[in-house]
């Protein structure tokens, strides 16, 4: 019952953090996954660097139509992400999705990934959504399931 509540949590938290003050990163990433597996021997590539993308989220709140173009992304990838946004400073207020997709044409470094996408600090404050008819309805559901 309180992970069905993660979405809330997660904005509220986000909504804290943008207000008091400190530098942060949140990420978001796209799906998590262990590996990209090809499908036709079950195993990855390890030859071939994974594409990384990534937005702000700020650009994506405000344009409906941009979207990130890669599903995933691996443990492997979201893991060097964070250990980069540590030590970038153009990282900082900065709320980013980002997704990995294998091999392909883009960027195969998180810092070429973050030049090539322009990122800026956070400028929109993050607004909590109305959360009360999907809980109504989940509460009643529960209910009356008992």
């Amino acid at each position: 019952l309180l992970s069905s509540f993660r979405i809330k949590w997660n904005e509220l938290s986000e909504i804290d953090i943008r207000r008091n003050g400190v530098d942060y990163t949140v990420i978001r990433p796209s799906d998590i996954l262990d590996s990209f597996q090809s499908s036709s021997s079950n195993l990855t590539t390890p030859t071939t660097p994974n594409v990384l993308h990534v937005h702000s989220a700020d650009n994506v709140s405000s344009n409906p139509t941009l979207k990130l173009p890669f599903k995933a992304i691996t443990v492997a990838d979201l893991s060097s992400l964070i250990v980069h946004a540590i030590q970038d400073d153009r990282l900082k207020k900065t709320t980013l999705l980002v997704s990995s997709a294998p091999g392909g044409i883009g960027a195969t470094t998180w810092d070429q990934a973050i030049t090539a996408s322009n990122l800026r600090p956070d400028t929109k404050a993050l607004q909590r959504r109305n959360h009360d008819l999907a809980f109504s309805l989940y509460s009643t559901l529960l209910l009356s399931s008992v």
